[in-house]
């Protein structure tokens, strides 16, 4: 075991990044800002939290030994807060716990993912969603009914009670992949099948080779078979709080409404900040249910007919505008930071002009075009051109291969009909 260095330098946060997003990036930018030495965990130089001047010092995720990297990480990095940015990080935190022994050093280790994520033994109900769902139903809060599938419920057994159209959810799925709306049980064991296997070796070969994703060999290695959910369909518009806890108690949060893209499958490219008092009563009641400590977010679903908000997922990293400032109140790294360290940063953030929010790349990557890019709403850290320019380097190499997939079918679909 790695020997973790107790004498922890102020402020020192390590955010621990496994799939190429550049949600972490992001937070980096605004740990620096807020006078944090910003440490990072990610598995190549592909990713882009290499391109970022706001990261100090620089870790590998490896592939065999994601725990031990991991252990490793905190160690080096002399960090008192981790600060997961994907649903992988979270499911190798909560492994790596597990794993600690009652030796100093384990011990030490254990009190900063504590710190970091909150009470422990919320940690097996936050790696469920349908568990999380059940939890929050039972707390009297509007929560989307959920059937664990492969369990106790076999879907040819739900089919008579619950009618399509289903939403089925995956366990440890992030970016709306795991997601998916089912219309019949065709449509439905089709995804179960995939979505329940192991990661397939030509999956992870694309990610590796086209998106320099590194992590896909570790989840195809080290491959589980995931939880598995249906979920009671809400009708409206969706929604997501992402909120600053500490030991169940949040300090500051930011609600959306999503309004591209609409479908679940992709992540939001545009939102519009709100307030919206039944989600904030839901996200507070669910944090202090759970003890929660560090970034989580929260979907809804925004019925249309009634305005009510319907919890439909919960993960517990951080996500979307959580390293936006909206004001007071609505600063998530600000009220961690003073939290945590005992008092405000030294240099707060501006505040985001208005209530749009275009974020950047996935504005960018839906409509190149759109007039909104060219105004405040356009999230875009122009002060760090090497992320951004990476940042698009990803984007465009995705969608050479999106396009080079697509003229293969076409092409293997045109000689079958000769």
């Amino acid at each position: 075991m790695a020997e973790l260095n107790q004498q922890e330098p102020p402020g020192g946060v390590l955010l621990a990044a496994i799939r190429n997003t550049p949600v972490a990036s992001r937070m980096a930018m605004r740990f620096a800002r807020a006078g944090c030495r910003v440490s990072a965990l990610y598995p190549s130089k592909s990713h882009p939290l290499a391109s970022t001047r706001a990261v100090a010092s620089h870790h590998t995720f490896g592939a065999i030994d994601p725990l031990e990297s991991l252990l490793t990480a905190m160690a080096e990095s002399c960090a008192g807060l981790v600060v997961p940015c994907d649903g992988m990080s979270v499911r190798h935190m909560h492994a790596l716990y597990a794993t600690l022994s009652a030796t100093p050093e384990g011990t030490t280790a254990a009190a900063i993912i504590e710190r970091s994520l909150g009470d422990p033994t919320a940690y097996l109900l936050i790696d469920s969603r349908h568990e999380i769902q059940t939890a929050a139903r039972a707390e009297g809060l509007n929560a989307a009914e959920s059937f664990a599938i492969g369990r106790a419920t076999d879907p040819d057994m739900l089919a008579k009670n619950l009618p399509f159209p289903w939403v089925l959810k995956a366990d440890y799925s992030w970016g709306g992949r795991g997601t998916r709306v089912a219309h019949n049980m065709s449509e439905a064991r089709s995804f179960i099948r995939v979505a329940g296997a192991s990661p397939s070796l030509a999956v992870a070969a694309k990610q590796i080779l086209v998106n320099g994703d590194r992590a896909a060999l570790a989840e195809w290695l080290h491959a589980r078979r995931s939880g598995l959910s249906v979920q009671r369909p809400v009708a409206g518009t969706r929604a997501m709080v992402v909120a600053a806890c500490w030991r169940g108690a949040v300090l500051a949060l930011i609600s959306v409404e999503v309004l591209s893209p609409a479908t679940t499958a992709a992540p939001p490219a545009l939102v519009r900040i709100i307030e919206n008092q039944q989600m904030e009563k839901t996200v507070r009641q669910m944090a202090g249910r759970l003890g929660l400590s560090g970034f989580h977010s929260f979907d809804f679903v925004i019925e249309r007919e009634s305005g009510e908000s319907w919890l439909t997922e919960f993960n517990a990293h951080c996500a979307g505008p959580a390293h936006l400032n909206a004001g007071a109140g609505h600063d998530l790294v600000d009220a961690l930071c003073g939290r945590w360290l005992g008092s405000p940063p030294p240099d707060r953030a501006p505040v985001h002009p208005g209530p749009l929010v275009a974020y950047f790349p996935q504005a960018w990557a839906f409509n190149p075009s759109d007039p909104i890019l060219e105004t405040g709403a356009f999230d875009i850290p122009a002060d760090d051109p090497d992320f951004v320019k990476r940042v698009k380097e990803i984007v465009m190499r995705d969608r050479k291969y999106m396009k080079f997939k697509s003229g293969l079918r076409s092409l293997f679909f045109l000689n079958r009909r000769r």
